[in-house]
């Protein structure tokens, strides 16, 4: 019986001479431990799965290279903890154990990435990160760093063109022409997940709501807010700030909650955007100070603005 285990477990590439030279961590103590600024987290995913990585900071190298080792040797530091975050947990495993083999101190996060999506974590930022280390699209579709907005109070907002949210526009364009001089903008993301209420191209969209509201504000391309294919700008934002709650004293808030309480007893525990016009505040120096719901009052909206306007 050892004999076929053995045999097992060469086939899937573990390393069981070294299974004891590293540590094993849950999803609660890895998450605590990468927020040391003593540990570097490898990302040891096969290059053909790795998009932008899950966490920010992390290093990759593709374990699957025969010089995965000496990749390893030349980008990590011997002096620091190396926590490995792979696909699965086998995998870091056989990782982390070539790596204490060359001396490294490492920790594996148990059951991999499914361990970690299985209980909801959120992606971990490094802590300097803000705003302005992401890159969106604009209508045209070039690139556009949000470093450009260094020193401005932003609104970021997910947006449709046939919700019943949809007049905001109208609120958010009064409340750009007030303050755009002092240095506001809002950065307006039309994104098609919530009932396919913004249909159409992004050009279509911002017809619309340039016929219809007359909007000023610049309006970017098309993304998805959640899911697999959740822009990295909305994963950092739905880290810094989690869902609040609806106010169900309001009508609205209350058919919100009502609505999405029938699809997820547990919506409310779940950090993604519920949906279209969920909003967040964003400090001049790039800092997520609040988030709103698309039921809260824009009065409440321009009372925060204020503030951090007059912020300096």
């Amino acid at each position: 019986m050892k004999k076929i285990l053995s045999l097992l477990l060469a086939v899937f590439g573990l390393n069981t001479a070294c299974s004891q030279n590293f540590e094993d961590y849950d999803v609660k103590e890895f998450a605590e431990l990468i927020a040391d600024s003593n540990v570097v987290i490898l990302d040891v995913r096969k290059a053909d799965e790795f998009v932008d990585g899950h966490i920010k900071g992390a290093i990759l190298i593709d374990q699957f290279q025969s010089d995965f080792v000496e990749q390893a040797k030349a980008k990590l530091p011997k002096d620091k903890t190396i926590a490995i975050y792979c696909r699965s947990g086998r995998r870091s495993a056989n990782a982390a154990g070539k790596l204490a083999d060359v001396g490294y101190k490492c920790v594996n996060l148990k059951g991999g990435i499914l361990a970690w999506k299985g209980a909801n974590m959120p992606v971990v930022f490094t802590k300097n990160q803000s705003v302005y280390d992401f890159t969106v699209k604009d209508e045209a579709g070039k690139d556009v760093s949000l470093a450009d907005y260094k020193g401005k109070v932003l609104l970021i907002v997910n947006t449709a063109t046939r919700c019943g949210f949809t007049p905001q526009y109208k609120e958010l364009e009064a409340l750009y022409e007030k303050y755009a001089k002092d240095g506001f903008e809002i950065l307006d993301f039309p994104c098609n997940q919530f009932g396919e209420q913004a249909p159409g191209t992004i050009q279509e969209i911002h017809q619309f709501c340039t016929a219809n509201f007359d909007i000023q504000f610049p309006q970017f391309d098309k993304i998805d807010v959640n899911g697999a294919n959740e822009h990295p700008l909305y994963t950092y934002l739905k880290a810094q700030k989690g869902f609040g709650g609806f106010d169900t004293n309001d009508q609205r808030g209350k058919f919100m909650d009502d609505m999405l309480r029938k699809r997820d007893a547990d919506f409310d525990k779940k950090s993604d955007i519920k949906w279209n016009f969920t909003k967040f505040l964003i400090s001049r120096d790039g800092r997520v100070l609040k988030r709103y719901e698309p039921t809260d009052q824009m009065s409440c909206i321009e009372a925060d603005l204020l503030m951090e306007l007059n912020h300096r």
